[in-house]
């Protein structure tokens, strides 16, 4: 898993430090499906304070799927927490969809096959 990330501003190196580390955390046993994720973290209006800092998660999985997460906020730590935690419950979500789908697929074939061979006995 490629972990990149961009931080607009000077004081946001440490930050970004901490997010790619909550990433690698919450992805877990989930990180193997993952191939690349890019961080961006940005103070909208700069050192002035305020709901303006942003955090922007984009996903991409090793099958393709693309997953875009954007949160924003008044402080860096409660931001990159809600960030994390939507990220797990979305990869999660994405992964057990993907997987459902392949499931369904040989079982469906199995049974139209059964019943080809069911029809064609006498």
């Amino acid at each position: 898993m490629d972990i990149r990330w961009v931080a607009q501003g000077r004081d946001l190196r440490p930050w970004a430090a901490l997010a790619v580390q909550r990433v690698r955390r919450s992805l877990g046993r989930l990180a193997w499906w993952v191939a690349a994720v890019q961080i961006r973290l940005r103070d909208l209006n700069g050192p002035r304070g305020g709901c303006d800092k942003e955090c922007q998660l984009l996903l991409r999985s090793r099958q393709g799927q693309h997953l875009v997460l954007t949160e924003r906020g008044a402080d860096w730590p409660r931001l990159l927490a809600q960030l994390v935690e939507a990220l797990a419950g979305q990869v999660g979500r994405l992964h057990e969809r993907l997987h459902e789908r392949l499931r369904v697929r040989p079982r469906a074939r199995q049974t139209q096959r059964a019943l080809l061979v069911a029809d064609t006995q006498p």
